[in-house]
């Protein structure tokens, strides 16, 4: 073990010590050389080491244009479309080298196993002059392993047409998500999460590190309609699936009501886990004040069911609404209110309870750095472990520009899950709290290929009864991950 743990840290140190020199040779390149200004945004999948000598002068079609996603819709905002009305498809290729303590038991010594990944994503940009058409997929494994049984695929698939009329504005779309083990945190999955690559669709601009939720989205979608998996649970393999179909109606210059309906599923591949679908309907009022602040009113349903388990629930919330956009500069969104639950369960009965739900989500650009924050509370599917929780989550990412070459980025999350006592068959509430954090450096290495270096740490702990012991209690040990990663990513090709 003593000399396989040399070799990965050797591999690890003659890497490092090989991009300054890639990096001399490349100084001379000013296609390379971005300035110490910010650039202007860039359409999904172009490379971001092109520097202004290669585009001076940015024309209109390429302008940042406003969001126009509804306060009362299931679309998180964004900080604005740079689309250009542009049809692309642009191919990446992802190898990462990472290892990690990861444990097969709570009260295991640390084994440190090193493991390679080759990532490939495809996406494709498709527009028209009523309608948007976006589809991206990405998917890889592990080419080797040092640990036994830790081979690993994973794939993600998303879709998202977006058809606007004078009045009208209709989207549908659906994500798929096959993973290991749970998304909350990365995953120990060398670069692909859940949370890293939204984005697709209409080219919307988030904080550059982790922004949306994948899938054909856009921005990503408000908290509650993705299924959580917010608790880790170890190895566990998973299909979750999100369907969306919302329509929007503008009954004037200023206000527009909008409807949605979702359908979000989670299914495990591996016994000793809570399979759990989640039916929303939402709809809302928007009034926009000026052409930064909106506000509105907001009515949503949720109802949960488990797989062969004779326990539901449906909760009914009523939201005030208020959101704020400056194109290129902050977004902020804000709904909370009263929720109302009821509960069927033959153990307990049925019964009812009064609770409150809120979700909040605020991107900050300021000359070098993006902030990124989101906070949301209310109840959940139980993530595959509680029969529904009431479940807090933060989540917080920072990214700035160091220097003409070096960018970088800090994140950190946390979950706070509490069991629903009406729904579960224990009379005692049970707690889950997760957290990660970690940091990224990045740095072109090419005209297309880029370099990046990360580190993530994660745990997870719970009060759980006398006498349980392991991770299917909810304990779960301090898990450190350091990942080498080398993307080259193509095109975009136009496909007009």
């Amino acid at each position: 073990m003593k000399k396989c743990r040399v070799q990965i840290w050797a591999t690890i140190l003659t890497l490092a010590l090989a991009v300054p020199a890639v990096w001399a040779q490349q100084q001379k390149d000013p296609r390379v050389n971005p300035p110490v200004a910010p650039l202007p945004p860039i359409t999904p999948g172009e490379s971001s080491s092109k520097s202004a000598m290669d585009d001076p002068a940015p024309s209109p079609q390429n302008a940042v244009k406003p969001d126009e996603s509804s306060l009362s819709g299931a679309e998180a905002f964004t900080l604005g479309i740079s689309s250009g009305g542009r049809s692309f498809v642009t191919p990446t290729i992802r190898f990462t080298q990472f290892t990690d303590n990861s444990k097969s038991t709570a009260t295991s010594l640390d084994d440190w196993k090193a493991s390679g990944s080759l990532t490939g994503q495809l996406a494709l940009q498709r527009t028209w002059s009523r309608s948007q058409l976006g589809i991206d997929y990405s998917g890889g494994a592990t080419l080797f392993t040092i640990a036994q049984n830790r081979r690993a695929s994973f794939h993600r698939v998303g879709i998202s047409d977006q058809i606007t009329w004078r009045r009208i504005t209709l989207l549908l779309a659906d994500s798929l998500i096959y993973l290991p083990e749970s998304s909350f945190g990365a995953g120990g999955l060398g670069g692909l999460s859940t949370g890293s690559l939204g984005g697709l669709g209409n080219g919307s601009i988030g904080t550059g590190f982790g922004s949306g939720s994948g899938g054909g989205f856009g921005g990503g979608l408000v908290p509650g309609i993705i299924p959580s998996q917010s608790i880790l649970t170890g190895t566990g393999r998973r299909i979750s699936n999100t369907a969306l179909g919302q329509i929007k109606y503008a009954l004037g210059p200023r206000t527009s009501i909008t409807a949605s309906g979702s359908y979000g599923m989670l299914r495990f591949l591996d016994p000793g886990f809570i399979n759990s679908s989640n039916f929303q309907f939402m709809t809302g009022y928007d009034y926009k004040m000026n052409p930064a602040d909106t506000i509105g009113v907001v009515y949503s349903m949720s109802m949960l069911r488990f797989g062969g388990i004779s326990q539901s629930a449906d909760f009914h919330n009523f939201h005030l609404a208020y959101g704020r956009r400056i194109t290129g500069r902050l977004a902020l969104q804000l709904a909370g209110g009263p929720q109302f639950g009821t509960f069927q369960n033959p153990v307990t009965g049925s019964g009812k309870r009064v609770s409150w739900s809120l979700r909040s989500a605020l991107i900050y650009n300021f000359r070098n750095t993006a902030l990124g924050l989101n906070y949301s509370h209310g109840a959940t599917t139980g993530s595959g472990v509680f029969v529904g929780s009431d479940a807090d989550r933060v989540d917080a990412t920072i990214s700035r520009q160091l220097s003409r070459m070096w960018s970088g980025g800090l994140h950190f999350g946390y979950a706070h899950n509490h069991s629903i006592r009406q729904l579960n068959a224990v009379t005692t509430s049970r707690t889950v709290n997760t957290w990660h954090g970690g940091f990224g450096l990045q740095r072109p290495v090419g005209r297309q290929a880029r370099a990046s270096l990360s580190y993530n740490v994660s745990g997870q702990n719970a009060d759980t009864p006398v006498g349980c012991v392991g991770l299917a209690c909810g304990k779960f040990p301090i898990r450190h991950q350091i990942a080498l990663t080398f993307s080259w990513g193509f095109g975009p090709y136009a496909i007009d």
